[in-house]
């Protein structure tokens, strides 16, 4: 039984010019697939099937691209999850982030959500291995480290992955674009206006060469430490507070009292 491998695109657009294209991430993503040997790659697109950025995609050698009609004020994902759960492919390749959009690149996760699917993320490369896939995975400052996971899977292709294969006009004409009429819920809502949430410190860095009991004792110490309220101080003593808590921590040099007379003299 040959791999069913089914690639979600999007609409892109040029960041310059903001012509319709292929989507970035999206682009690589398939591009990926088309690299598995005996795999049966097909694509997929929820939206206007009428835009040209698709044909972008059927030129990068694609027969034949499915697209589900949805007006844009409705729910893409139901549908996509709708289509997808009764064609169950083995692994799912969607782009890290869109060109644009009003979500925050949540889509795959709700999809591998309620399909049951694992989600790896942040592919640079794939390999299929009979029923596992392992992925070479982006991390940053240009780190990578491998993963592996049981199939089926839902994968998301980094902007650090091979760049994709160019366009060729032929193929672009002689693709096609299968539409398909689907139901879908309308996902406008109102808006709700709210303060901002202060954001949580980041936790602070424990020695990775200590042993585990170790940075477990240090992590509890750091979050154990609570910060001094002062009140009803006068400005000098309250100098003073800050004074100590910044010569305390190192923030400061202390200055001895005979170096600050003798300066002022």
């Amino acid at each position: 039984m040959s791999l069913r491998v089914v690639t979600l695109v999007s609409e892109g657009f040029h960041p310059e010019t903001q012509r319709p294209r292929r989507a970035d991430c999206d682009a690589r993503a398939l591009d990926m697939a088309l690299q598995l040997p005996g795999a049966r790659v097909s694509a997929l697109h929820a939206g206007d099937p009428a835009s040209p950025a698709l044909r972008d995609y059927l030129g990068m050698g694609l027969t034949d691209l499915t697209v589900l009609e949805v007006a844009r004020e409705c729910d893409v994902g139901a549908a996509l999850i709708d289509y997808l759960a009764n064609e169950k492919p083995d692994v799912i390749l969607a782009g890290q982030q869109a060109d644009q959009s009003e979500t925050g690149g949540f889509l795959p996760y709700k999809i591998a959500q309620e399909l049951r699917y694992l989600l790896l993320p942040m592919a640079c490369s794939m390999q299929i291995d009979g029923d596992a896939v392992e992925i070479l995975q982006a991390r940053p400052k240009g780190k990578r480290r491998r993963l592996k996971a049981a199939l089926p899977a839902v994968i998301t292709v980094s902007p650090a992955a091979p760049a994709p294969r160019q366009v060729a006009f032929a193929k672009q004409r002689r693709g096609h674009i299968d539409a398909k009429k689907v139901s879908a819920h309308d996902q406008s809502a109102p808006l709700t206006i709210a303060p901002a949430k202060r954001r949580p410190k980041g936790a602070r860095r424990v020695d990775a060469d200590l042993s585990p009991e170790e940075r477990l004792k240090a992590v509890a110490e750091m979050a154990g430490k609570q910060g001094e309220v002062l009140s009803g101080l006068s400005p000098e003593d309250a100098a003073d507070k800050l004074l100590t808590y910044l010569t305390s921590n190192g923030f400061i040099t202390p200055t001895s009292p005979q170096a600050t007379e003798k300066d002022n003299h």
